[in-house]
């Protein structure tokens, strides 16, 4: 995503965060393959976990997966507000509820096919939400 906001001279911020990361941890040897071979370079990436207050801070929030948006809602807590966390696939299908596989313990050619679902989804993003800036 930061690499299109950048081709459309966008001046959004991205930022990235999981449930399970090792802070600091640089992007899976197979997804810094991946970008790379198609010219996006992750070095200087990190993990960080997600916080409660991501939810405030943050006018978007999209999870990969099912299990990650009810983890979200978990340390959130029930008084959150939700109505800005989306499943990343649901902005092109609304209400579809599909979640991006998780290719960690798989081969590389999963990291393509994931790869494939999100590089869609990020123009599609880009495209609704360029000219509400």
């Amino acid at each position: 995503m930061r690499h299109k906001i950048k081709q459309h001279g966008l001046d959004w911020t991205v930022a990235s965060a999981g449930i399970i990361a090792n802070p600091g941890q640089s992007p899976h040897k197979f997804s810094q393959k991946t970008c790379f071979m198609k010219g996006i370079n992750l070095a200087g990436q990190g993990a960080r976990r997600f916080k409660p207050e991501m939810l405030e801070e943050y006018d978007l929030i999209y999870p990969m997966s099912e299990d990650v948006l009810s983890e979200i809602k978990r340390i959130g807590g029930p008084d959150a507000d939700y109505s800005k966390v989306k499943l990343i696939l649901d902005e092109e299908e609304p209400g579809g509820n599909n979640s991006v596989p998780d290719p960690l313990n798989g081969p590389e050619q999963w990291f393509e096919i994931v790869y494939g679902m999100l590089n869609p989804a990020c123009d599609f993003i880009i495209e609704k939400y360029k000219n509400k800036q």
